[in-house]
């Protein structure tokens, strides 16, 4: 500003009657430079700012990070206390239900007088199988059903052929099915070997057919226990026999059917369905 009124007044004006240097342009020349190296700064300056930003929210995020790892391996560290929790559960009430409610049976039986030793040694081999089902089960894994069966197979098959019953195992091999929990294959198990004592107490059969399937398309598992024995009335034996009302209770905690029908050319069908 002083240069062009120095210019207005003594270089164009009447004052130096036009003559004399410009200080315009020099001024001029000036003042870009004073704005260039004012930018410069300014750009150094932010860029300076939005380092030490960056900086700041990396240790905000890092930060951001480790709390969130804390509080994820918290989460997973209760999910597998409660996970441990509910499998000690699990297991308690098995054994109470099993192997529990066989030893009350036997202790029942040991307490009369003139009790067969056929009927103890079927309650002491029932709290045996019971005993295992629970310890074998520690070991199945999620919708495993076809390991669950093969070793209630082994389990059962030389109480089957000591009581001269030949078993006919028709089992398909069954992926893993989803949903298909360890309490559901567990409770499987159970009724499949109810089924297998009845067949061995009542039935006076010679072989017994044991025909286990998955449909993929209906999502649905079919497990069917068949003999050739002299049959029994459903609707007396819902009344009169213990085992199959635990049988049917405990399809129903698993929400399954289950049903008692004739065979045909004698003896009876267990048939138990569960849908995903």
């Amino acid at each position: 500003m002083p240069a062009g009124f120095y210019d207005l007044l003594f270089v164009r004006g009447s004052a130096g009657a036009g003559s004399g240097f410009s200080l315009t342009p020099l001024a001029m020349f000036l003042f870009v430079l004073v704005m260039g190296g004012v930018i410069v700064d300014r750009y150094v300056r932010n860029v300076a700012e939005l380092r030490r930003m960056n900086q700041t929210l990396d240790a905000r995020v890092r930060a951001r990070e480790r709390a969130l790892e804390e509080s994820h391996a918290q989460l997973r560290a209760q999910q597998a206390a409660q996970a441990a929790a509910g499998e000690r559960q699990r297991i308690m009430r098995d054994l109470h239900d099993g192997v529990g409610a066989q030893l009350v049976g036997l202790q029942s039986l040991l307490r009369r007088e003139g009790v067969p030793s056929e009927l103890l040694r079927a309650g002491v081999d029932a709290a045996l199988d019971e005993m295992r089902l629970a310890v074998d089960s520690m070991q199945i894994t999620d919708g495993d059903l076809t390991t669950a069966l093969a070793t209630l197979r082994y389990r059962v098959r030389p109480r089957l052929e000591a009581a001269g019953l030949a078993l006919h195992w028709q089992v398909e091999e069954i992926a893993a099915v989803e949903g298909l929990s360890p309490h559901t294959v567990m409770q499987v198990q159970r009724i499949l070997l109810e089924a297998l004592t009845n067949v061995l107490k009542h039935a006076r059969a010679s072989a017994v057919w044991v025909r286990c399937e998955w449909s993929q398309q209906a999502r649905c598992l079919r497990l069917e226990v068949a003999d050739d024995g002299v049959g029994f009335d459903a609707a007396q034996a819902r009344v009169a026999g213990q085992g199959l009302r635990s049988m049917q209770a405990r399809a129903t905690s698993i929400g399954a059917e289950l049903e008692w029908r004739a065979r045909e050319g004698g003896g009876s069908r267990v048939v138990l369905g569960w849908r995903r």
